[in-house]
This record gives C-alpha cells, sequence and structure tokens, in this order.
C-alpha cells in the first residue's frame, strides 16, 4: 500500500507539470494552425544578439543576488565563496521548475552542506529575501500603476480577494508560530522542544539580520539592479519581432508584472507565463501571434538559462569544494 508521504511527494511533482501542460493546451486550443506556425517561426528568428543579451541581462541578476546574499551572512560570521552562493542559488532556480518553493529548501541544504551555514539561518536569510523581492515587485506596481492606471487597476481589482486570503493565510501562519514558541518556552523542557526553539531562534535571526546588518544601502542597490535586470531581461525581447519592437513601457511594464506573478505561483511559469503575457499583449492590439510568441521567447530564454546554469551548477559544487577544500589543506 502506498504511503501518504509517498503520495504527496509525488503530487507535489505531477500536479505543477499537469496544469503547465494544460495551460500549454489552452494556448494551443485557442489558437488555429496558421497562427501556430507563425509562433514557431518567430520563436526560430529570433535574432541571435536578443537571446545572448538576455541571458547575459539573467546572469548579472544572479550574480547580483548571490553577492547581495553574503551581505545577511557575513555580519552573522559566515563569510562564503561567491561561487557556492552563486551556484546554490541557480541550483534552486532549477529545482522550482519542477517543484515550486522546493529550490528554497535545496539552496539552504546546498550552502549548509559546503558553507557550514545552520539551514535555519540560512532559510530565514532566503525568507527575507522574499519579502525584499516582494517591496521591490510592489515598487514596479507603483510605477506601473502611474504609467497605465486602468489596466494595473483592473489587475488589482481582479486579485484584491485572493490576495486578501493570502495575506491572513500568512499573518495567521506566522502568529501560530510565534504562539507555539511560546508555549515551548515556558511549557515544555524536553530535547525535542529545545531543538524546535533553537531552529526557531536560528530562522529569526537569519531573517531580522536584514535589520542589522550595516551595509544596508548596498544590499538595497543590488536589490535595485536585480530587479531593473529581470525587467530588462523582458525588455530586449521586445526587439525580436515588428510587431513589438515599437511598443512602449507603459505597455510592457504590466507585462513584466503579470509574467512575474506567473512564475511566483507555478513551476516557472511552465504554460501559463506565455499565455498570461500573450493575452495581456492582445488586448493592446497587438497580433495573437506575435503576442503568444513574446511569452513563448522569453519563457525560453529564462528557462534554457537557468536549465543550462542549474544543470551545470550541480555537477560544479562538488568540484569547486574538492578544489577548496584541497587549498585549504
Amino acid at each position: 500500500m502506498i504511503k501518504k508521504k509517498t503520495i504527496f511527494r509525488l503530487a507535489k511533482i505531477v500536479v505543477p507539470l499537469v496544469l503547465g501542460l494544460f495551460f500549454i493546451y489552452l494556448t494551443y486550443r485557442d489558437t488555429s494552425v496558421e497562427e501556430r506556425q507563425t509562433i514557431v517561426s518567430y520563436l526560430k528568428q529570433t535574432p541571435e544578439w536578443v537571446v545572448l543579451l538576455s541571458i547575459l541581462i539573467g546572469l548579472c541578476s544572479h550574480v547580483s543576488r548571490s553577492i547581495r546574499w553574503r551581505y545577511m551572512l557575513i555580519p552573522m560570521g559566515y563569510k562564503t565563496n561567491p561561487i557556492n552562493n552563486f551556484l546554490s542559488i541557480m541550483v534552486a532556480y532549477l529545482a522550482n521548475l519542477g517543484i515550486p518553493r522546493s529550490g528554497e529548501v535545496l539552496r539552504a541544504t546546498t550552502i549548509a552542506t559546503y558553507e557550514k551555514v545552520p539551514f535555519p539561518i540560512a532559510i530565514g536569510n532566503i525568507v527575507a529575501e522574499r519579502i525584499i523581492d516582494l517591496l521591490m515587485l510592489g515598487i514596479f506596481i507603483l510605477i506601473a500603476l502611474v504609467l497605465n492606471v486602468e489596466v494595473i487597476g483592473q489587475l488589482l481589482v481582479e486579485n484584491f480577494k485572493s490576495w486578501i486570503i493570502s495575506t491572513l493565510i500568512i499573518s495567521i501562519v506566522i502568529l501560530f508560530l510565534y504562539q507555539l514558541t511560546r508555549y515551548f518556552k515556558k511549557k515544555i523542557k524536553t530535547k525535542k522542544a529545545n531543538q524546535i526553539r533553537n531552529f526557531y531562534n536560528q530562522f529569526i535571526q537569519g531573517v531580522q539580520i536584514l535589520l542589522q546588518m550595516r551595509n544596508k544601502l548596498y544590499y538595497i542597490l543590488h536589490s535595485v539592479f536585480i530587479w531593473i535586470m529581470y525587467f530588462l531581461m523582458f525588455y530586449v525581447v521586445k526587439f525580436a519581432m515588428h510587431d513589438t519592437y515599437n511598443m512602449s513601457l507603459d505597455i510592457l511594464l504590466p507585462g513584466f508584472i503579470i509574467g512575474v506573478l506567473t512564475i511566483a505561483t507555478t513551476n516557472g511559469g511552465l504554460g501559463l507565463y506565455p499565455l498570461a503575457v500573450g493575452t495581456y499583449f492582445i488586448s493592446f492590439g497587438i497580433s495573437r501571434e506575435s503576442s503568444f510568441a513574446f511569452g513563448w521567447i522569453v519563457w525560453t530564454i529564462q528557462t534554457v538559462l537557468i536549465a543550462v546554469f542549474g544543470g551545470l551548477s550541480f555537477g560544479i559544487l562538488p568540484l569547486v569544494n574538492k578544489s577548496l577544500t584541497s587549498k585549504s589543506n
């Protein structure tokens, strides 16, 4: 008999993939044979310089993220190797393509393995990063709202209910953890309780370092740089086709935000990213072929970047750390 844990693990892998394939089917269903042929031709005819520039910009954002992470770790006494930071981040992105949010755990595990950073602290750092990323997304939404009030206003209204529910769930979870910690602290003295309490304390320490570190300005500058690079990786693809070549910032920015939201809620935006971005551009009079092709080009570039560098990172990590260990000895 199959155990519940096994079913749950399989579901985490299968369900996102099935959803991704379903969204691909929706795109397939809503386009004619001629439109699909045109989309494929656009993909094939994408200028090499657009692909290479987008990949280079994406790499710059990932390198900056790895450097930014060190600003949280160094004040805590962990001078990690920048290469390990970068490789663990790429491995995490690759894992997220298969199972959403699994990369965060793998990233913390990787840095704990090779740099001896306690797992709870690493997870706390990553949670702190996500808070900053959420703030940066909020800033981009505000900018887009100023540039295009009607479109973003409608997007906010349509998702208002789900965002309220998500906020309530997060608040309840935080409150529950807080009360649980107080309970362990006051009532339970067992070894297991001490382990849980220590994990929680290290986790909070990993989050709070965001407020305590000295290089806050550099951290902020890297955060801004990372998100500008994210947008530019999206932006340069407009030069791949005549229909999108002259798209203005007020149209592109909301499309970028929609793309980010699909990646955050699925396994790398499989199927949903091209569908959501393409559907958005169609509403502005861009041809269906060019709109869907734009989404597929951006998603393909991002996915290939993660697949190649994430895959290489799995093999490079042991080699790099073997070399570092031999040098230290």
